[in-house]
């Protein structure tokens, strides 16, 4: 049985992308755009030049060259206009939140997204979040272990109190060179503690 005694650790790290919100209809809505207007091609076909070990902002310059810049803006406006359509919470996030508040513990977002889109989206929670560390923040954005290490460098908090929750391999990655425990929901990485989704994750450690 999958067991993670969360009385172990005074503070959670969060990913924010099918961690605790769904966001990839919106994601694929604002890349079309972008695709048809800069390459004129399908999201999908040009999705396939994509390196995959990268977050997907940090490949405008192989999507778009010289237009890395005007390409971005249009997917950013263009993904903030349909956040209330396409965007949704994660079931038992909330509920995660709540429980992590009553137990008194440290929660920070560490994302790849860019900050005004988090700030945007961040308005689906009455949560508060101790510390948040977005897109181009740190040196180097996830699978690097920057993010995190700047975010326990925040709170001076020993590594082997510290959680990261996650959905995604370069969450894992991120926290395994970052030398702290984690937990992925949602996906199976190899020799990574996984979970079916966040409902199984709080059944485990509630």
């Amino acid at each position: 049985m999958k067991e993670i005694d969360i009385n172990n650790y005074e503070l959670i790290l969060l990913d924010w992308d099918g961690t605790l919100v769904h966001s990839r209809e919106n994601v694929i809505y604002a890349m079309q755009i972008v695709s048809h207007k800069y390459r004129n091609i399908d999201w999908f076909e040009l999705d396939l030049e994509r390196n995959k070990s990268q977050a997907l902002e940090d490949n405008f310059e192989t999507f778009f060259g010289s237009r890395k810049n005007e390409a971005y803006e249009l997917y950013l406006n263009s993904y903030l206009l349909e956040i209330a359509k396409n965007v949704k919470k994660i079931n038992a996030a909330d509920k995660l939140f709540l429980f992590l508040d009553k137990l008194g513990k440290k929660k920070a977002i560490v994302t790849s997204k860019d900050r005004r889109l988090w700030e945007a989206e961040n308005n689906m929670f009455s949560t508060y979040f101790d510390f948040s560390i977005c897109k181009d923040e740190s040196i180097h954005n996830k699978p690097f272990p920057n993010p995190i290490l700047d975010a326990i460098a925040y709170f001076a908090i020993p590594k082997s109190k510290v959680l990261m929750i996650g959905d995604s391999e370069h969450d894992y990655l991120s926290s395994q060179s970052a030398g702290i425990d984690s937990v992925i929901i949602g996906r199976k990485i190899d020799n990574a503690l996984f979970f079916a989704n966040l409902e199984e994750l709080l059944q485990s450690i509630s």
